[in-house]
Parts: C-alpha cells; sequence; structure tokens
C-alpha cells in the first residue's frame, strides 16, 4: 500500500528529528549475538520475517531474536506468548536497533522498523512478501507510462531529501530471493548489484512443504485468494464476492463435494450486501487469517485472481484456478503492469465467471493431474530449492554476507 502524502512527509520531519541519535547509531558497537525482526509494515506477525524468526530462536537460542511492532495488539498478544518482542518506537526498541547485528524485514525497513535509528553497521536483510508478479520499486516509473514533468520534478525533490534523510528510503544490504529467474527483476526494481542477492528460498514455505496434511474427514476445501493485483492496481478496498449467487454456490460445490474459503484482508473487504446474502451459504466461509501461509497445505485447490502466494502453492503441485475478472484486466493496463505475460503466467485453468469458476473447482478435484506439466515449469522458474531448508540457507548468506561463519563456529 502507498503511503499518504501527510505520511511521507511526516516521516520526513521525524527522520530530521531523530538525525542525531541516528549518527550517534554508526558509531555503537553492534552485538553479533542480538537481531532485529519486522514485517508486515509493522501491523502484523506473519510472513517471512516470522517464519525466520521463529526459526533461528529454535536453532540458535544464543542469539538474541526481538520482534518490534507498532500494533498494541499485536505487541499483547506476543508478550503472553512469551516472545522477546517490544514497541517499534519505544526506547528499548532503539536501544536494540542501535546495537542489533543485523535486522530482517519483509515489507520494507522504513514500514517493519525502527528506521530513523538504523545504524550503517546493522546488516539490513530483506527477507521478502514472495515472488514479485506485478512490478515494483524502480521499475514502477519505467516502461510504457511516461511521467509528466510535475512528477518528474517530485521524484528529483524525494530524491534529494532522500539523499539528506536516507532514514525514509527503504534500504537493505543482502537481498533473499527464491529462483535464479527472479534475479534481473530484483536488480532492475531495487537497483542493487548481483553480489547482494542470495537464492535461499522463501523462509515461509518450509513449514507446508514439510507437513504437506493430506489425510482430512469431510468435504474436500478450495482456497480462493483474492486481493494480490487487485489491490496493487486499486490501492483501495474491494469487494471479490460481490456477483456471488448463494444457492448457485452451494449447489456447485455439493455437487463436488467441497467447500470454498475465502479470507479477508489485504484490500479484500465484503459489502454488507455481500455478507447478508454469504450468511445463506452453507459451503462459503469467510475466515480472518493473519498468516496464511501456515494453512495452505490444508486445501485441496488453490484459487487466486493473481496473488502471488500461488507461487508458494506450486511447492504441493496442486490444482490452481486463475479467475480473472475483466475490471482488473482494464485497470492493469492503465496503471500497473506485470513482469510477466498473463497467459504464460497461468499454470492451471483461467476463469472470468463464477459458473466457469465452479465447473474448474469441480474439474481440478476429479482430474488433479491436469495442467501438471504447467505447473512444474512454472515451479521450476520460481523456486530453485524445493525441500525445507530455505531458512537455514537464508541464515548461512547472513553468515557469509557479514563473514561471521568462522566466529560463530568459534562460539559454538
Amino acid at each position: 500500500m502507498r503511503r499518504t502524502t501527510l505520511e511521507v512527509c511526516r516521516g520526513y520531519l521525524a527522520a530530521f528529528l531523530y538525525t542525531p541519535l541516528r549518527v550517534v547509531s554508526h558509531f555503537v558497537p553492534k552485538k553479533p549475538d542480538l537481531w532485529v525482526f519486522g514485517g508486515c509494515r509493522g501491523e502484523d506477525y506473519a510472513d517471512n520475517a516470522r517464519h525466520f524468526f521463529q526459526w533461528m530462536a529454535l536453532h540458535h537460542p544464543g542469539v538474541r531474536c526481538v520482534w518490534v511492532t507498532h500494533d498494541a495488539d499485536v505487541l499483547a498478544k506476543l508478550q503472553e506468548r512469551g516472545l522477546d518482542v517490544a514497541s517499534t518506537f519505544s526506547w528499548e526498541s532503539t536501544k536494540i536497533h542501535m546495537r542489533a547485528s543485523v535486522a530482517v524485514t519483509s515489507h520494507g525497513s522504513t514500514r517493519d522498523l525502527h528506521r530513523f535509528v538504523l545504524g550503517g553497521g546493522t546488516t539490513v536483510v530483506q527477507v521478502g512478501r514472495g515472488t514479485p508478479l506485478a512490478r515494483t520499486g524502480r521499475d514502477l516509473h519505467a516502461g510504457p507510462i511516461h511521467a509528466g514533468p510535475v512528477r518528474r520534478f517530485a521524484s528529483w525533490c524525494r530524491g534529494m531529501l532522500d539523499h539528506l534523510l536516507p532514514s525514509e528510503t527503504d534500504r537493505f544490504d543482502l537481498l533473499t530471493v527464491a529462483s535464479t529467474h527472479a534475479i534481473p527483476n530484483a536488480l532492475s526494481a531495487y537497483g542493487t548489484t548481483r553480489d547482494r542477492i542470495a537464492v535461499t528460498g522463501l523462509a515461509r514455505t518450509d513449514l507446508m512443504v514439510q507437513r504437506q496434511l493430506r489425510v482430512r474427514l469431510g468435504p474436500r476445501r478450495v482456497l480462493y485468494m483474492p486481493g494480490g493485483l487487485a489491490t496493487s492496481f486499486t490501492h483501495s478496498s474491494f469487494d471479490a464476492l460481490a456477483n456471488l449467487e448463494p444457492s448457485v454456490a452451494d449447489k456447485k460445490l455439493e455437487a463436488c463435494d467441497a467447500e470454498l474459503f475465502v479470507p479477508l484482508g489485504d484490500g479484500h473487504v465484503p459489502s454488507s450486501d455481500s455478507l447478508r446474502r454469504l450468511s445463506m451459504c452453507e459451503r462459503v466461509h469467510l475466515f480472518e487469517c493473519g498468516d496464511l501461509h501456515h494453512h495452505l497445505d490444508g486445501f485441496d485447490v488453490f484459487a487466486t485472481d493473481g496473488s502471488n502466494t500461488f507461487c508458494d502453492y506450486l511447492l504441493l503441485d496442486r490444482p490452481i484456478i486463475f479467475f480473472r475478472r475483466e475490471e482488473l484486466d482494464a485497470v492493469a493496463d492503465r496503471e500497473r503492469w506485470l513482469y510477466y505475460d498473463w497467459d504464460w503466467l497461468c499454470c492451471g485453468p483461467l476463469v472470468r465467471t463464477w459458473d466457469d469458476f465452479f465447473d474448474a473447482i469441480a474439474s481440478a478435484l476429479e482430474t488433479p493431474e491436469d495442467h501438471e506439466a504447467d505447473r512444474t515449469r512454472t515451479r521450476r522458474l520460481f523456486h530453485d530449492h524445493v525441500d525445507a531448508e530455505n531458512c537455514r540457507r537464508i541464515h548461512t548468506a547472513i553468515l557469509e554476507f557479514r563473514g561471521d561463519r568462522a566466529s560463530e563456529s568459534a562460539a559454538e
């Protein structure tokens, strides 16, 4: 999500006020056994940073790992669970950021961490939000849409401010990606160099690949994950279930002994009318799930309008359905564009109506081997590693980048 002009201005003001402390932070000795983690813009405990945080706490208890968040509810819940957590802009968090040798972020250092005091001696590691499908970073300002003189002047002014107040700019020293295929896009989007990119795989897929739940009682489960490209294009909330007829949905799903689960979040906010209609559905369920990657292996079919979570689901080699509505095509052509051709990206049936959607579910459940070759082709492009060792590779990449491998071995 893009920040408002007011939020950006407030950020620059805070960066200016924190300048003396940030300068001091550069000279504060860093502790090799202190790492700080943040994710989801400081609003949740989820995604790749969370999974790597948990892996570090389990496998390297000698390293103090601290999660930071500015959400009071998340802070309270994590404290109740006994996790080492701090409020992002508290004095305790400030001291941690000034002393930490490594800072791990998934959604960017300007939102996940106390960016105003991160010193140059701290290695900032960007473990990402998954495989980018739509253009991001610097690539948003390149391509067929050219900025006018006013926008170019505004970008120049922003660039000058970013040089003077660097804490308002996302920065990282090391970026992890899932595949070699993703490296050119990363180089283009982030303006980094090849030696700062490590092909490790995504931390959040380790648990899913390790478990791969299969045996369950009751109807088969289908996950429809709206969002992703929809919110990237419009930067606003939307209702993916506006035209869904409850009676038709129940009838079609009952015929194939399936239930449809639709998560809330990522901009997906059903209208009051949709909620009223869905309350009459017996086989369509809305649910809130902060970190859906804990549950992907519990579904037999994955359906999406372009969420990059489908790239994670490829590791399970189960059917994927692409539900593409025409209004998204129109907005995509106007505002933003993909790194990949949409027809090439699809590794499953592409449908545009609810009737075709439910027919595709029935077909996928009956013959899950359909499109297997397409899924294999896409999986090989998006994943160099298909095991459950991504967190270990991320940890090794950080130590190699910092040159700490020898010192840690001696400590052990």
